[in-house]
């Protein structure tokens, strides 16, 4: 009887070193390795998919998170003054929250793009001293 970690589930979390961690998903051709999204890439793909100013739904299905996780990072976003919430009326009674990224959220994500595009450089930079 083989009870090691894998033939219980089909998954496994691992540690790996420098703080991450990724999971190993169990599949036809053996195991693949997929590593979690930070929080910069998080709120970055939020920030991103506000711009045209969306709802909450919207916002969470575009960004591949679940509502309430994605309602979380859009209260922090908001009261860091990245993204504006505004209301929208539906009909007398009802009204819809329609969210969009501010110029510092615009700004967050430009400076994020070339900072991946930086580190994306495979040969190291050389820095000239004084």
């Amino acid at each position: 009887m083989d009870l090691s970690p894998l033939a219980e589930s089909s998954t496994q979390t691992l540690d790996i070193p420098k703080g991450q961690s990724c999971k190993f998903l169990k599949s036809g051709k053996g195991l693949k390795k997929r590593t979690y999204r930070s929080y910069f890439e998080i709120i970055f793909n939020i920030l991103r998919n506000a711009t045209d100013g969306k709802i909450i739904s919207v916002i969470a299905r575009e960004s591949n998170l679940s509502h309430y996780p994605a309602k979380n990072y859009v209260q922090w976003l908001q009261a860091n003054g990245l993204v504006k919430v505004r209301r929208e009326p539906l009909n007398k009674t009802k009204s819809y929250a329609v969210i969009s990224t501010t110029t510092a959220g615009i700004e967050f994500v430009q400076t994020f793009e070339k900072l991946c595009s930086m580190l994306q450089n495979t040969e190291p930079a050389i820095i000239e001293q004084i």
